[in-house]
Protein backbone atom coordinates (compact mmCIF):
# COMPACT_ATOMS: atom_id res chain seq x y z
CA UNK A 1 0.00 0.00 0.00
CA UNK A 2 2.70 2.19 0.86
CA UNK A 3 4.67 1.75 -2.69
CA UNK A 4 0.54 2.66 -4.41
CA UNK A 5 0.56 5.72 -2.46
CA UNK A 6 3.91 7.21 -3.22
CA UNK A 7 3.48 6.42 -6.83
CA UNK A 8 -0.25 8.43 -6.62
CA UNK A 9 1.71 11.31 -5.10
CA UNK A 10 4.26 11.18 -8.14
CA UNK A 11 1.25 11.22 -10.57
CA UNK A 12 -0.23 14.64 -8.70
CA UNK A 13 2.60 16.45 -9.37
CA UNK A 14 2.55 15.59 -13.24
CA UNK A 15 3.14 18.22 -15.36
CA UNK A 16 1.60 18.23 -19.32
CA UNK A 17 4.36 16.41 -21.42
CA UNK A 18 6.60 18.47 -23.22
CA UNK A 19 6.04 16.68 -25.93
CA UNK A 20 2.33 15.79 -25.93
CA UNK A 21 2.42 14.26 -29.60
CA UNK A 22 4.97 11.64 -28.84
CA UNK A 23 2.12 10.13 -26.11
CA UNK A 24 -0.34 9.74 -28.74
CA UNK A 25 1.79 8.14 -31.45
CA UNK A 26 1.26 4.82 -31.94
CA UNK A 27 4.26 4.28 -34.60
CA UNK A 28 6.44 2.83 -31.81
CA UNK A 29 3.82 0.21 -30.37
CA UNK A 30 3.44 -0.49 -34.15
CA UNK A 31 6.87 -1.54 -34.61
CA UNK A 32 7.27 -3.29 -31.35
CA UNK A 33 4.09 -5.40 -32.38
CA UNK A 34 5.92 -6.01 -36.09
CA UNK A 35 9.26 -6.98 -34.55
CA UNK A 36 7.40 -9.28 -32.66
CA UNK A 37 5.16 -10.93 -35.16
CA UNK A 38 6.02 -9.31 -38.10
CA UNK A 39 4.17 -7.00 -40.63
CA UNK A 40 2.25 -9.28 -42.38
CA UNK A 41 0.95 -10.82 -39.16
CA UNK A 42 0.12 -7.74 -37.76
CA UNK A 43 -1.44 -6.24 -40.71
CA UNK A 44 -3.99 -10.15 -40.22
CA UNK A 45 -4.17 -8.70 -36.85
CA UNK A 46 -5.36 -5.29 -37.34
CA UNK A 47 -7.12 -5.77 -40.64
CA UNK A 48 -5.18 -3.99 -43.22
CA UNK A 49 -2.59 -4.54 -45.58
CA UNK A 50 0.79 -5.04 -45.24
CA UNK A 51 1.90 -1.96 -47.62
CA UNK A 52 -0.41 -0.29 -44.68
CA UNK A 53 1.62 -1.46 -42.23
CA UNK A 54 4.52 -0.19 -43.79
CA UNK A 55 3.51 2.98 -44.73
CA UNK A 56 2.72 3.50 -41.35
CA UNK A 57 5.62 2.31 -40.50
CA UNK A 58 7.59 4.94 -42.49
CA UNK A 59 5.32 7.50 -42.14
CA UNK A 60 4.22 7.85 -45.33
CA UNK A 61 0.70 7.55 -44.53
CA UNK A 62 -0.98 8.66 -41.16
CA UNK A 63 -2.72 5.98 -38.93
CA UNK A 64 -6.79 6.78 -38.78
CA UNK A 65 -8.08 7.46 -35.21
CA UNK A 66 -9.62 3.50 -35.09
CA UNK A 67 -6.26 1.81 -36.08
CA UNK A 68 -4.40 3.88 -33.57
CA UNK A 69 -6.57 2.87 -31.03
CA UNK A 70 -5.99 -1.37 -32.60
CA UNK A 71 -2.87 -0.81 -31.97
CA UNK A 72 -2.79 0.36 -28.33
CA UNK A 73 -5.03 -1.89 -27.47
CA UNK A 74 -3.46 -4.50 -29.07
CA UNK A 75 -0.15 -4.37 -27.84
CA UNK A 76 -1.43 -3.50 -24.20
CA UNK A 77 -3.09 -6.91 -23.92
CA UNK A 78 -0.48 -8.78 -25.54
CA UNK A 79 2.03 -7.14 -23.99
CA UNK A 80 0.23 -8.07 -20.95
CA UNK A 81 -0.56 -11.68 -21.57
CA UNK A 82 3.12 -12.25 -22.51
CA UNK A 83 3.65 -11.04 -18.64
CA UNK A 84 1.54 -13.35 -17.26
CA UNK A 85 1.76 -16.61 -19.43
CA UNK A 86 4.74 -18.23 -21.53
CA UNK A 87 4.52 -17.36 -24.73
CA UNK A 88 2.69 -20.00 -26.45
CA UNK A 89 0.42 -20.12 -23.56
CA UNK A 90 -0.34 -16.45 -24.51
CA UNK A 91 -0.97 -16.79 -28.05
CA UNK A 92 -3.77 -19.98 -26.73
CA UNK A 93 -5.21 -17.88 -24.29
CA UNK A 94 -5.68 -15.34 -26.45
CA UNK A 95 -7.34 -17.54 -29.17
CA UNK A 96 -9.15 -20.22 -26.18
CA UNK A 97 -12.26 -19.55 -24.13
CA UNK A 98 -11.50 -18.28 -20.59
CA UNK A 99 -13.86 -18.29 -17.98
CA UNK A 100 -13.12 -15.35 -16.07
CA UNK A 101 -14.97 -13.74 -19.56
CA UNK A 102 -17.87 -16.20 -19.15
CA UNK A 103 -16.16 -18.60 -21.51
CA UNK A 104 -16.10 -16.01 -24.47
CA UNK A 105 -12.35 -15.84 -26.48
CA UNK A 106 -9.66 -12.92 -25.25
CA UNK A 107 -9.42 -11.61 -28.90
CA UNK A 108 -13.57 -11.75 -29.88
CA UNK A 109 -13.76 -9.68 -26.13
CA UNK A 110 -10.90 -7.71 -27.50
CA UNK A 111 -12.67 -6.80 -31.06
CA UNK A 112 -16.30 -5.75 -29.63
CA UNK A 113 -15.66 -4.38 -26.17
CA UNK A 114 -11.86 -3.44 -25.97
CA UNK A 115 -9.05 -4.29 -23.43
CA UNK A 116 -10.98 -3.48 -20.21
CA UNK A 117 -12.49 -7.27 -19.64
CA UNK A 118 -9.15 -8.34 -20.95
CA UNK A 119 -7.30 -6.96 -18.02
CA UNK A 120 -9.12 -7.71 -15.62
CA UNK A 121 -9.20 -11.42 -16.84
CA UNK A 122 -5.46 -11.35 -17.13
CA UNK A 123 -5.13 -10.16 -13.43
CA UNK A 124 -7.43 -12.80 -11.88
CA UNK A 125 -4.70 -15.82 -13.83
CA UNK A 126 -1.85 -13.61 -12.29
CA UNK A 127 -3.49 -13.74 -8.52
CA UNK A 128 -4.33 -16.91 -8.97
CA UNK A 129 -7.86 -16.58 -8.53
CA UNK A 130 -10.08 -19.12 -9.08
CA UNK A 131 -13.11 -18.57 -11.63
Amino acid sequence: MKDAKRWRLVFSQLQVPKKPEAMADTRGLLAKLVDGFGSNAVARLLDVSPATVTNWKQRKRAMEPRHARRVTDLYYVLNRAFQTFQPDTAMRWLAGNDPFLEGQRPIDVLVLQGPARLIAALDAHESGAYP
